[in-house]
């Protein structure tokens, strides 16, 4: 009943299993390891040769570094992050972990196991933010008006070039400082009012 238990919560997580004898080499995964990807196992003649057959061919030097590190100190944390073939022929990003079960009698791995993680989503939501930042840093270098963005405590984390130019600062002289700082007394008594009326977010 444990078992079926959890082979229900890594199906339901969509979570691969995998158990690793290093000393053998022998290796084996759970159903759910190549359902991630679309496979069955009945896909491979060779189980062990599973993993090199679909890594992809830019992730796999990393991927074996990584792998041959561990396997010499165990004391690190396994984790490995890298591209798998699909069946359907896309591109998976899967986060690999793992840790030490048994050691033979010189201190050495002889089992570890870990489970593969499905990172796709969030690594194109990644890849759309770093676009999203990209542009928006394209813009704010460009435009001829001054922008000046503030985090929540109203510091300054960022301004173009040409709020520089209006402030008379550098940039990295700018940084942290709040809005209050670049201002006269006069105009500060006029943000202390907006800002008790709750306008906390300025762009300028």
């Amino acid at each position: 009943e444990s078992q079926s238990r959890l082979d229900m919560a890594l199906t339901a997580s969509n979570t691969g299993l995998w158990d690793w004898h290093p000393q053998t080499g022998e290796d084996y995964h759970n159903d759910q390891w190549f359902r991630q990807l679309g496979y069955e196992k009945s896909d491979f003649v060779n189980e062990a040769e599973a993993l090199m057959q679909l890594i992809h061919p830019e992730d796999k030097e990393v991927f074996l570094e990584n792998t041959e590190r561990y396997s010499r100190d165990s004391s690190l944390e396994y984790k490995n992050e890298f591209r798998m073939k699909a069946k359907d022929g896309s591109w998976k990003w899967i986060l690999s972990m793992g840790q030490v079960t048994e050691r033979d009698g010189d201190g050495l791995p002889e089992r570890i196991v870990g489970v593969h993680l499905d990172m796709t989503e969030r690594k194109k939501s990644e890849d759309a933010l770093r676009k999203s930042e990209r542009q928006m840093k394209t813009i704010l270098e460009t435009a001829n008006e001054g922008f000046l963005l503030l985090n929540n405590d109203q510091e300054t984390t960022d301004l173009n070039p040409e709020m520089c130019k209006i402030l008379g600062r550098e940039r990295d002289d700018a940084i942290g400082k709040t809005i209050f700082d670049f201002v006269d007394e006069e105009n500060k008594k006029i943000f202390q009012e907006l800002q008790n009326l709750q306008f906390m977010d300025w762009v300028l």
